[in-house]
């Protein structure tokens, strides 16, 4: 690309697409990451380099070869983004409450359009309806057809559009507008703009209300906004079900890499003791976990059943991962437990009395 295009959207400038800069390059100003130089990197990779450079023609630097520059371009573009993100972060946490869905708007559109080629944007239709199909696999046994059901944070629409192929009329609400333009028309399915901290609906509308990897998006004020409202839409006896990422885990979006905890646009990854306390607080009497394998329960809806168990048992599981020394063995017991995300289901009692 020559030259550079500048366009302003939300908080700031932004450079509407990223470039690969040298090891000695900067990026929005500041130092590339990686090595001080490519000599510093031979030497420290003696015996890798040499191979590398055993298959590079004669004359031609390192970095001309392919494998070293994919890794470099990649790894700056993720430096790009998480520069980017780290800054859209700041903006939200310091907006004012009634400014906070508009600066929210406003940063996944910054970003979209400064990385057209976002995972989010990019996915194929095979893959959405293949990630559909699995995440609703969550949320069925937890309804029956004719069912009214809520998803807060629908993205792509994909998993509410395979809830609407079974019988249940869906409602889905999403922040961005590039995503809802890429919502699937498929009866019984209705999407609409809007935040999770104010659902605008009339009181108990719906008998499931879920959201799946959204939460840990929301500023951490909005959080038990945003359950009280889930609780107030629902009918007596509804259910609330949240998917979240596991910080034992984490961090689980772009700043993996950079630093040790969540500075991008996971605003706040959350533990198992903190999301059972915030469900009791709006009002959920019964918090319930799965004890079986996520992988095992989305085959099974006899096991999703039968595995249903108290959050407390959930909340042992967690202390058990949180023991495990080391965060690369901690991340593979998580993974293979399938414990690396947080499911829990919030029952609104049947009757409002004491």
């Amino acid at each position: 690309m020559n030259g550079k295009q500048k366009t302003t959207v939300g908080c700031r400038r932004v450079v509407s697409y990223w470039q690969p800069v040298s090891y000695r390059g900067t990026i929005r100003g500041r130092e590339a990451p990686g090595r001080a130089n490519d000599r510093d990197s031979g030497r420290r990779h003696g015996a890798n380099c040499d191979r590398i450079a055993e298959s590079t023609p004669t004359g031609a630097s390192l970095l001309d070869s392919p494998l070293p520059r994919m890794a470099k371009d990649v790894t700056n573009r993720r430096r790009a983004q998480f520069d980017l993100e780290r800054q859209l972060r700041e903006c939200i946490l310091r907006a004012a409450p009634k400014d906070r869905a508009e600066a929210v708007r406003a940063a996944y559109a910054e970003l979209f359009q400064a990385f057209p080629d976002h995972s989010c944007l990019r996915t194929s239709q095979e893959q959405k309806l293949l990630q559909g199909r699995q995440d609703a696999a969550i949320v069925l046994p937890l309804s029956k057809p004719g069912d009214a059901v809520l998803e807060i944070g629908c993205g792509t629409g994909h998993v509410l559009a395979e809830l609407a192929r079974h019988g249940r009329k869906c409602v889905g609400i999403e922040a961005s507008a590039e995503m809802i333009a890429l919502c699937p028309r498929v009866p019984g399915l209705r999407v609409m703009p809007g935040t999770a901290d104010r659902l605008d609906f009339p009181p108990c509308c719906f008998d499931l209300a879920f959201s799946l990897q959204v939460l840990e998006h929301l500023h951490p004020d909005d959080v038990p906004v945003h359950l009280a409202e889930c609780y107030r839409v629902l009918r007596p006896g509804g259910v609330l079900c949240v998917e979240t990422p596991n910080v034992r885990t984490g961090p689980t979006d772009i700043s993996r890499g950079f630093v040790p905890v969540a500075q991008g646009l996971h605003l706040k990854e959350w533990s198992v003791a903190e999301l059972i306390v915030e469900f009791k607080r709006a009002g959920f009497r019964r918090v319930q976990g799965l004890l079986a394998p996520h992988l095992l329960a989305r085959r099974s809806p006899w096991i999703h059943k039968c595995f249903r168990v108290s959050a407390t048992v959930k909340w042992l599981q967690d202390l058990a991962l949180a023991a495990v020394p080391g965060f690369s063995f901690r991340k593979l017991f998580a993974k293979v437990m399938q414990v690396d995300n947080i499911l829990l289901f919030g029952h609104k009692p049947r009757s409002e009395g004491p």
